[in-house]
């Protein structure tokens, strides 16, 4: 055994692929060796370029492991190691815990996984949680937790989703000296970056969350494990704000509910449809899209010009049309008099009540008419006015909103036709809003430009309740009246057919899932994209030969592809590109989670006078590593290495002065805890063969432990 401590680490996947992360890390004193994983996910459409008989091989070894967020192709085979003998700790935050369980659960029933099954699963995965937030004056990027001597780790806010944290690792490499302070040792550190955000060095596409903590400069030897998923990748200017994202969706809904269209949104159900929910919100606070529903492009299938504006003078005129010039001179006079031979006091406060609302709009229709409005205007069609013009028009109703006396009805129908993404809200609900630690109020992960602009105090009872409102989105007052059936029968599955009919003209529909190619999005998508009043709206990235793929190039295919490419309801069903008439719309730039290139290659590089680091490229495609490695290069040459790993069954050790050596596999072997079944063991070790010669004294209850070192041995 050394002398020194020592740190190695082992690939398991997303090499050359964005999905399947997990990295294997194993800490060896004189007298301890620790192996934990961070992350265990899923590989989803990429070749898996490690075996799961691998991961079953250490299962029972594992001292525990560290989750960095609850994405699949991150915890997605959690499962096979809670099966297959695994006994130790799964370190992750509050919020990753509670939605780790929800998305686990949702995994395995898609696999056709038996209840009692999935039940037994998520019970040993809750005996097993460390969740290390909630331990008293923890903080984040400052509070580091033991796992041994002078083996700790520490957690950084990533904000790649609610929850999500990088890790950083620290080890000493001499022998343990319980005489010397924590400040005055020479630790050696290692991050691991999990899935940064886009919200770093000053770039905010989206709002709710603080930024991402970047790696500190102190002068210690350090290694990073980096994500590298938009290592290629540069975001435009236009997409690193968040008010940019706002004024391209307020768009795209303005525009659908002028053209009278039912709005299908098809996203991520963890993140994704929370962010697009509270942008709608947002979007209705400041009135840049329309919160009526008897708007003047809403009301009338005629479509004529029954805008709120105007709708007091068509209850007070109704068959007096004459009257409609004294009323407009009563609206225009500096004050309404009490008394007129044309109105009673009930009509004279009406008029009164909506002098002000009349005032702006007249400056409005003036401004882009030229002249005077007249009763012939208000009975014409409002597709003779200019989009700019009806924006206008928008905001004076949105405005003066509080006069309306029907605010019940007044809002766009938004729909969360999808049971994942209300479990998630409740998640998110719970979690956000939970901003204490020790008494003290220090949010854990909402950023101060979302506080202000909702208006909320650093108070977690209030912003819970404000988050209620928001990602509950499902029109409580509305859904308590006539559509509360409806709703009620979706969230059951029991529609699986003419689904669409039965949400409201004009509402938005958000539903699972992101690519288009499974979740409860199917159940509607087949009537959706025959459908001339339907728009289908991608918000995320789209996989090649996905449901997704096929809409976001839609325009571009010629028609012989448009003939024979086909969108996939299910194993019987499908609709031919050439035969969609919907509308479809992509806004995914704008809600990109990672970080881009520059942001990466900052977060590896800070402060450039840093010399003594070693950066390991993984999650990211063959492309996207090598695009990487040279934007951290050409920013700073002095880096020690960096290294992109393809094989599963290499270790690195990580020495002195951010030095990598190569290992062999079978340095994972632990000759100690073997010789706990042996008499003798005499052990042979060459470099291409191990050979071992020993006696068994061990009752048949720990055969199967021998049974397992031996298969490791030989692996």
């Amino acid at each position: 055994m050394q002398n020194k401590n020592q740190l190695q680490i082992r690939f398991l996947g997303a090499l050359d692929y964005v999905t399947g992360s997990s990295t294997l890390i194993e800490y060896k004193s004189q007298d301890k060796i620790l192996r934990y994983l961070i992350d265990l996910g899923m590989s989803q459409n990429d070749p898996i370029l490690t075996s799961d008989e691998d991961i079953i091989n250490i299962s029972k070894t594992l001292n525990g492991v560290f989750i960095t967020h609850a994405h699949i192709d991150h915890i997605g085979r959690l499962p096979l190691i809670l099966e297959n003998g695994f006994n130790g700790e799964i370190y992750l935050t509050q919020a990753t815990a509670s939605l780790s369980k929800i998305m686990l659960q949702d995994q395995l029933s898609i696999c056709n996984v038996k209840k009692e099954k999935i039940e037994a699963i998520i019970r040993s995965f809750n005996e097993k949680l460390v969740i290390f937030d909630k331990k008293d004056n923890f903080i984040f990027n400052k509070s580091y937790i033991p796992l041994y001597n002078d083996f700790q780790f520490m957690a950084s806010r990533s904000s790649h989703i609610l929850g999500s944290c990088s890790y950083v690792f620290r080890w000493v490499d001499e022998p343990y000296n319980e005489n010397i302070n924590n400040e005055d040792k020479k630790w050696l550190y290692l991050y691991h970056s999990g899935d940064l955000g886009p919200n770093m060095f000053g770039d905010k596409p989206n709002l709710i969350y603080k930024n991402a903590h970047t790696c500190y400069a102190d002068g210690s030897d350090k290694f990073f494990i980096m994500e590298s998923t938009y290592g290629n990748r540069l975001r435009e200017n236009k997409y690193k704000k968040h008010e940019n994202r706002l004024t391209e969706l307020s768009k795209i809904i303005n525009e659908c509910q002028l053209e009278g269209r039912k709005l299908v949104i098809p996203t991520f159900s963890l993140d994704r449809a929370q962010q697009i929910l509270l942008d709608i919100n947002i979007l209705q606070r400041k009135n840049l899209i329309h919160k009526t529903k008897y708007s003047y492009f809403y009301h009338s299938e005629k479509h004529t010009l029954h805008m709120h504006t105007l709708k007091f003078i068509y209850n007070i005129i109704e068959d007096k049309n004459d009257l409609f010039n004294d009323v407009i001179a009563v609206l225009s006079s500096a004050e309404i008099s009490n008394s007129s031979p044309y109105f009673n006091k009930e009509e004279l406060a009406i008029l009164k009540k909506y002098q002000a609302k009349w005032n702006e709009f007249n400056s409005v229709w003036k401004k882009y008419m030229d002249r005077e409005i007249n009763v012939e205007d208000y009975l014409s069609s409002y597709k003779k006015y200019t989009k700019e013009m009806i924006n206008d028009l928008l905001k004076i109703d949105n405005k003066y909103y509080y006069l309306e006396d029907d605010k019940d009805l007044g809002y766009i129908p938004i729909e969360i036709y999808s049971g994942l993404i209300e479990s998630v809200n409740n998640e998110y609900i719970n979690n956000l809003s939970d901003s204490f630690y020790n008494k003290e109020i220090k949010i854990k992960y909402l950023s101060d430009d979302f506080l202000n602009l909702i208006q909320l105090e650093k108070n977690e009872r209030i912003i819970k309740t404000e988050l209620k409102e928001i990602l509950r989105y499902d029109n409580s007052k509305v859904k308590n009246q006539k559509n509360n059936n409806n709703l009620k029968r979706k969230s059951q599955n029991t529609i699986t057919t003419d689904t669409l009919k039965t949400f409201p003209k004009n509402s938005i529909i958000i539903s699972s899932s992101g690519m288009v190619d499974n979740g409860k999005v199917l159940t509607i998508l087949e009537d959706a994209l025959v459908d001339e009043g339907a728009a289908i709206l991608l918000t995320g990235f789209q996989r090649n030969n996905t449901n997704g793929y096929n809409l976001k190039h839609f325009s571009e295919y010629d028609n012989n592809e448009l003939y024979n490419k086909k969108i996939k309801i299910d194993s019987n069903n499908s609709v031919r590109l050439s035969d969609i008439k919907c509308k479809v719309l992509d806004i995914s730039s704008y809600y990109s989670g990672h970080a881009d290139q520059e942001q990466l290659t900052k977060y590896a590089t800070w402060p450039k006078e840093e010399n003594n680091r070693t950066i390991f490229l993984s999650h990211g495609n063959k492309e996207s590593r090598i695009a990487l490695k040279e934007s951290i290069l050409k920013t700073n040459s002095n880096i020690n290495e960096i290294i992109l790993p393809t094989n599963t069954n290499q270790w690195y050790i990580l020495t002195p002065g951010g030095k990598v050596n190569k290992g062999n596999i079978n340095q994972n072997i632990d000759y100690k805890e073997f010789e706990k079944y042996t008499d003798k063991i005499n052990i042979t070790d060459d470099k291409n063969n191990i050979r071992l010669d020993f006696s068994l004294n061990i009752d048949r209850n720990n055969l199967d432990k021998i049974i397992k070192l031996i298969q490791e041995i030989k692996n």
